[in-house]
């Protein structure tokens, strides 16, 4: 094998590992491990990119990108005009109940997204004797 052909076939190994190492130094990786979710809100009083999304108390994701709705998306959801974006690990279940709210992370203001599950006292109280698909409320 010529020393230039060697020479190429090194450059070629060192920009595969360095574009793997930065990817992972990122954390962009778990972009393909992420499902993604378009939430939809009046306002979102100083949310950003890269807030935290919280369930339990805990970070589960990120918010990937903030978004004026488009107008298919305002008939659906009229009174709603932004669109913000989240990433969740695949692994975390939502359960089709919980209600995402923003809520202040801390003294300084920031923002982030809270994912609140409700409880089935909660849900009874909503639904006042209606049929809820995992269970029966008894009056």
């Amino acid at each position: 094998m010529p020393s230039e052909a060697k020479v190429g076939l090194l450059f070629v190994v060192f920009l595969i590992l360095g574009a793997g190492c930065a990817i992972y130094l990122t954390g962009q990786l778990q972009w393909f491990r992420s499902e993604h979710l378009a939430i939809h809100f009046a306002d979102v009083e100083g949310l950003t990119n890269g807030s935290s999304v919280l369930l339990a108390g805990k970070e589960v994701g990120r918010v990937a990108k903030i978004e004026l709705a488009t107008p298919e998306d305002l008939r659906e959801f009229p009174n709603r005009p932004v669109v913000v974006y989240i990433t969740i690990p695949k692994d975390i279940q939502l359960l089709s109940t919980d209600e995402f709210i923003i809520s202040q992370a801390g003294m300084l203001g920031n923002r982030q997204i809270s994912v609140r599950r409700r409880s089935q006292e909660d849900l009874a109280a909503d639904f006042r004797g209606s049929v809820i698909p995992w269970f029966r409320v008894r009056s």
